[in-house]
């Protein structure tokens, strides 16, 4: 039995994202939000929570149709948790922490972009009663993701209020490990909205939920073995999303 149902997780986080984005905008005191140094403001999405994600590839070859649909659930802190798998399996961009960047402008209106990049490289040398076999680049892999988004934001206090945010994102993932190799470029529309918290007029603590919703990629999948050329098959894939995090930010 799955930890959980993704339509119901999906479903539980989109209603709770709409609820802190229809709070009362109470009347912000207007010399509270005036306090704030800067409109424009800097810092670390994502950088721990609870992820729960939902892959789904497709792909058609001479040997038939094929469907994968990986899902599960990540607990990260500072970082995403290990790949799904082995190296070959890839990761969950929806978990992987990202700088962003906003511009608020005097309306409360919201402006800005995300970008993260995660690496990793090794290899793997076996050996078979006493002699050396094969070295394989295991695990290797390259996670890059990079948004842009628009939304509101709204002073309940001097130390409290809110904010949403959505817009698009983009994933780029190749990987490889044991001969085998994987890109995939995947489209997301990415839904913020949270409750922040000042601990000083230029700091911002955000508790946010968060959906990453798939609408579209590629995927591309093969196997490298020594001495023979790279074989390729070619498909689709979505990846999906969604949790709780936190993030930290800065007013310049």
């Amino acid at each position: 039995m799955p930890l959980c149902p993704p339509r119901a997780f999906f479903f539980a986080i989109v209603l709770s994202t709409l609820q802190i984005w229809s709070l009362p905008c109470r009347a912000a005191d207007p010399e509270a939000y005036s306090s704030v140094p800067s409109r424009i403001a800097f810092g670390v999405d994502r950088l721990f929570g609870v992820s729960l994600y939902r892959h789904v590839s497709e792909s058609k070859s001479d040997f038939g149709d094929f469907r994968t649909v990986d899902s599960g659930v990540q607990a990260h802190l500072f970082g995403q948790t290990a790949g799904r798998g082995d190296g070959s399996d890839g990761q969950n961009p929806s978990a992987m922490p990202r700088l962003y960047f906003d511009y608020e402008t005097e309306k409360q209106w919201i402006f800005g972009g995300t970008f993260g990049l995660s690496w990793s490289n090794g290899e793997r040398k076996a050996t078979s009663d006493g002699r050396s076999q094969d070295t394989y680049s295991y695990p290797s892999s390259t996670m890059t993701t990079a948004g842009l988004h628009g939304g509101i934001v709204r002073e309940l206090s001097r130390n409290w209020g809110w904010l949403a945010k959505v817009g698009p994102q983009l994933n780029y993932e190749t990987t490889s490990g044991d001969g085998a190799l994987k890109d995939v470029l995947s489209f997301q529309a990415s839904l913020n909205a949270g409750i922040f918290f000042r601990p000083t007029a230029r700091t911002r603590l955000l508790i946010s939920p968060y959906v990453d919703w798939g609408f579209g990629g590629v995927a591309s999948r093969g196997l490298r073995v020594a001495g023979v050329p790279a074989t390729r098959v070619d498909g689709k894939a979505l990846r999906h999303g969604g949790g709780v995090s936190l993030a930290l930010g800065w007013s310049l």
